[in-house]
């Protein structure tokens, strides 16, 4: 009669030695998971810090905006203060003429009071 115990311990041993595999198997794969996870909640980390740090730069910008002033609003400003210049000089110009013109007429006035004077001294 063949032993049948034979096989049976033959394939109970392959069964051990696959179930050893099998739960090798299941640990690395249990790590490899949990790397995974580890590795995904660190990126999502990342790129908190990331869309943070852009929100900063963008508030920034927004902020500068609010310093700088719009080229048609300087323009006008320029324009306007170009015509206050243009005004200033001829304000200036007139009254610099009337200054020259009082002090021609004293000047005038001047030399025909002396000249009366002196005809009339004589």
């Amino acid at each position: 009669m063949p032993d049948e115990t034979l096989p049976c311990l033959s394939c109970a041993r392959e069964l051990v030695r696959h179930e050893a595999q099998i739960v090798a198997l299941d640990r690395r794969l249990s790590d490899a998971v949990i790397a995974i996870h580890r590795d995904v909640d660190m990126a999502a980390r990342a790129l908190e810090n990331k869309l943070e740090s852009m929100n900063e730069f963008r508030a920034q910008i927004q902020q500068e905006r609010g310093d700088y002033v719009q080229r048609a609003a300087w323009d006008q400003h320029i324009t306007q203060d170009n015509e206050v210049h243009a005004r200033m000089r001829d304000f200036i110009a007139n009254f610099q003429g009337r200054v020259w013109g009082i002090g021609a007429s004293i000047g005038i006035a001047g030399t025909l009071l002396a000249v009366l004077i002196n005809k009339l001294w004589n």
